[in-house]
């Protein structure tokens, strides 16, 4: 039991930490990439409960209460007929569209003092090119503004849902957008890769009575996209911030203190480096479930802990 203590003391204490210093750097490197995982479990759950507050944002009003008319159930009813699905290789497939062909609807409805159109379409290509240019998107241009009207484009491909809320502006528009309340009209694209969906179809049950709800699906699986998307995009900044600028940090320390300090080598430096995590990242671990930003102050957190622990060894009178 008192060993168990004593190890236990010696992840805290600067002083005890130094006999970490000969261990294996192989041990470190394991630590430094299972910190990124331990991290990673807070945070994505974190994320994934972000999707409820997404899902009511201002941007997919048009998808979210897109209105109960004959308009929306006809057009979720040609939906349903054209048999679009993604097949395993998670490509959109429709059994009764020719390739090349292109969808162009347009839902136009009142909501509050705003007037919202909702442009949808279907651009099917398969050895065809696609019809609609999305690296440019729908701009000012193409699609002026009017007085309390909102535009909203959205966009079935073969490979992706694109959504863009509000028309694309110049820069020199961007700089005093028109605004409906606290909501700039700036618009911005939103790319959906099937794959992060396990099933995708482009139809709801009995649309004929039900054809608004295909607004509901669309946005789910749009938010779903989104969540996933900070989830991947996370996992590379964990791998920066606990493996890669630690790492950054270690070689500076080494350049420093290796000439007057009792620890000489870098994988010293890199071993205690190591075990000196372990203390922010328990920080870290915990606020991460309510507070994922303090991953953004990780990197200080260790840099002083670290920094105090190399002071107390390298001016020890002898190192333990």
């Amino acid at each position: 039991m008192q060993k168990v203590a004593d190890f236990l003391v010696s992840l805290v204490k600067p002083l005890k930490m130094a006999r970490f210093r000969s261990m294996s750097v192989l041990i470190s490197i394991i630590i430094f990439l299972l910190s990124v995982q331990i991290v990673y479990f807070p945070y994505k759950s974190f994320i994934r409960r972000q999707a409820s507050t997404i899902v009511e944002d201002y941007l997919l009003i048009p998808l979210k209460e897109l209105p109960d008319t004959q308009e929306v159930n006809d057009l979720a009813t040609r939906l349903k007929g054209y048999g679009c699905t993604i097949n395993k290789d998670k490509k959109l497939v429709c059994e009764n569209l020719e390739d090349g062909a292109l969808i162009e609807e347009t839902i136009e409805f009142s909501h509050g003092d705003y007037t919202k159109r909702l442009h949808f379409y279907l651009d099917y290509y398969v050895e065809e090119e696609p019809q609609l240019d999305l690296e440019k998107g729908f701009d000012n241009e193409d699609y002026p503004y009017t007085e309390n009207e909102e535009d909203y484009f959205l966009v079935i491909t073969p490979d992706y849902i694109y959504y863009q809320p509000f028309t694309m502006l110049s820069e020199s528009e961007q700089e005093d957008p028109v605004k409906h309340g606290d909501v700039a009209l700036v618009g911005f694209q939103m790319r959906v890769p099937y794959n992060y969906f396990k099933e995708f179809v482009l139809s709801v049950d009995e649309p004929e009575v039900y054809g608004y709800q295909i607004g509901d699906y669309l946005a789910d699986k749009i938010v779903t996209g989104i969540i996933e998307l900070q989830i991947s995009s996370s996992l590379l900044n964990l791998i920066i911030t606990f493996v890669l600028m630690p790492l950054l940090f270690i070689f500076m320390f080494w350049l420093v203190f290796k000439r007057s300090g009792r620890l000489k080598y870098f994988k010293e430096y890199y071993n205690i480096a190591a075990v000196a995590s372990l203390v922010p990242l328990l920080i870290t671990f915990i606020f991460a479930w309510f507070m994922p930003a303090i991953v953004n102050w990780y990197i200080f957190i260790f840099s002083i802990y670290y920094i105090f622990v190399l002071y107390r060894i390298n001016n020890a009178p002898e190192i333990i």
